[in-house]
């Protein structure tokens, strides 16, 4: 249900995490103290939340029960998720539920701080990202936790696309591992690798705009034009095995890209060269990963394993916001402040829906109303 008290109280740690994230981007130097007080605001409100915070907490608290040995854990979980097994026997041994929460969000804001670090070494603006990260990945921390760490982990990889360092490559291996130990979604990181960093050093501007014209053409196309056919003849060769709960509205399919991915592609295209001569090539993995999302995105309402993955290539958009305004007002002067202004707005919106409409509304995730620990 609608809560006025957590929402508003979602929205102060907001706007006083992007007050602090404010001064860390002025810094030159990497000014650790900025980005803590930055964090802090929602990591509090995610590690003292009360067992009724987030529908999901009660089966995580059946199996923080079961977990008394390692020895007791199935083949099946050693092999799918053997981080998080850990974690969840780490809790059982000192405290239960409670322990698990106040670990998990440990773990996940270390990593949270390891990215915003990396992006504001490579000069990416960090309180952008960091609205859209909380709106976006965030929120399903309090209820899917495997998720949720898996995403953070993630972003940790893929901030190294966008880095010159000869060790980048094996950064992203080591964080796309741990993310996949945590949960096994993360084997997307794989194709990711594949379709993003080879045009780290070798992309020029044609190829890159070839590449984005067919990729867009053939989501647009095939996903949105030819959805039903897909869908259908999909039902007939999987027996039906996967949920078809979502297709009563079957024009949600490629509206996500008509709506709002293809109008972000044309900002990411209208500012390409002020993007190309503050970050070089560097920003090219992450337009790819957002064109790989462009494909994804569409697969979500398949099956909850689809939507997952569709999170992972989500996470390109976060990076992309945090490049994006920075372009805009160098590039228009007051102009481009109008225009992040109206951006603003839509974020706004966005955060108002996704935490009081998801978070508690409805069929949300039960954050709402939010309760501390006690």
């Amino acid at each position: 249900m609608w809560d006025w008290y957590s929402y508003n109280l979602f929205l102060s740690a907001l706007l006083l995490g992007y007050f602090f994230l404010s001064y860390y981007d002025k810094e030159k130097k990497n000014n650790n103290y900025w980005l803590i007080l930055g964090l802090l605001p929602f990591y509090l409100l995610l590690a003292l939340r009360g067992r009724s915070v987030g529908i999901d907490l009660e089966r995580y608290e059946l199996h923080v029960l079961y977990a008394r040995s390692l020895s007791s854990v199935s083949l099946t979980q050693w092999l799918s998720e053997p981080l998080f097994t850990v974690i969840e026997w780490l809790s059982n041994k000192f405290g239960g539920i409670q322990a698990f929460i106040v670990i998990t969000s440990t773990i996940e804001c270390v990593f949270m701080f390891l990215a915003f670090k990396t992006l504001h070494k490579f000069g990416v603006e960090t309180k952008n990202i960091y609205l859209f990260f909380i709106a976006y990945i965030f929120i399903r921390s309090f209820n899917i936790v495997r998720n949720g760490l898996a995403w953070t982990i993630s972003l940790c990889a893929y901030v190294n696309l966008i880095g010159d360092a000869k060790d980048n490559k094996r950064q992203f291996w080591i964080y796309s591992i741990i993310a996949f130990l945590i949960h096994n979604s993360a084997i997307i990181n794989i194709p990711i690798y594949f379709i993003c960093w080879p045009l780290k050093t070798k992309a020029t501007d044609k190829k890159l705009l070839i590449r984005i014209t067919l990729l867009m053409a053939i989501a647009i196309a095939v996903f949105y034009f030819g959805r039903t056919l897909l869908i259908d003849r999909f039902f007939v060769l999987t027996e039906d095995r996967y949920d078809t709960s979502h297709f009563e509205i079957r024009n949600e399919f490629g509206l996500g890209n008509i709506l709002y991915r293809l109008p972000f592609l044309l900002l990411i295209l209208f500012a390409y060269p002020k993007l190309k001569k503050r970050f070089g090539n560097r920003f090219v993995p992450v337009v790819m990963l957002f064109i790989f999302d462009l494909v994804i995105v569409n697969l979500r309402y398949l099956a909850t394993d689809f939507e997952r993955l569709a999170y992972y290539t989500g996470l390109a958009q976060v990076i992309l916001w945090g490049m994006i305004p920075m372009a805009y007002v160098k590039k228009l002067g007051n102009r481009g402040y109008l225009i992040v202004f109206f951006i603003g707005i839509i974020y706004f919106t966005y955060f108002m829906y996704h935490w009081g409409v998801e978070g508690g509304a409805g069929d949300g995730i039960g954050i709402m109303p939010y309760k501390f620990w006690k």
